[in-house]
């Protein structure tokens, strides 16, 4: 004779599964939703965070392998990164004090390749320059501007600064 048969409920099992409690008790299960709203809003809220940062150009988008990687993107006046390997593309918002406006680049390339491409707000390439040996160059542009650097296999640093830094 079994202990439910006998009267005696079994023990009780406990899964926690995402945000949700399920009990179950003797034959029948009862669902418990735990913050569900919480962590509903709060994915709501960063992904909104993500949108604005990335429509106002703060932050660099990546999709890239960085090994090794130190970089400065704090500001919209310069960045700049040094790295043991970098494949795939980082961009970055530059803002020069006046438009149009100049920047400076310093490259430094101890193997593999980079590449760096300039667009404008309205999505127009402005400059584009691949295999970029060890240099230093300069680069007029209209005014804001999102700047790419695309490495491949790429071992070294880059810097962009406008003239007012």
């Amino acid at each position: 004779m079994s202990t439910i048969e006998k009267g005696i409920p079994g023990p009780q099992k406990y899964d926690f599964l995402c945000l949700c409690h399920y009990e179950r008790r003797v034959g029948k299960m009862k669902y418990k939703p735990k913050n569900a709203k919480s962590a509903i809003l709060i994915v709501v809220i960063v992904l909104a965070l993500i949108f604005a940062a990335r429509f106002f150009g703060i932050g660099t988008a990546r999709s890239a392998l960085r090994i090794g990687y130190v970089g400065n993107d704090a500001s919209q006046k310069e960045w700049s990164a040094s790295y043991l390997l970098l494949s795939g593309s980082l961009e970055h918002t530059i803002r020069p004090e006046s438009a149009p406006g100049k920047l400076y680049f310093e490259i430094k390339t101890s193997s593999g390749s980079i590449s760096v491409a300039i667009r404008d707000a309205s999505g127009n390439t402005v400059f584009e320059k691949d295999d970029i040996e060890t240099s230093t160059f300069e680069v007029e542009v209209p005014g804001d501007v999102r700047v790419s650097v695309k490495g491949d296999g790429h071992r070294g640093s880059f810097k962009v600064t406008t003239a007012e830094s």
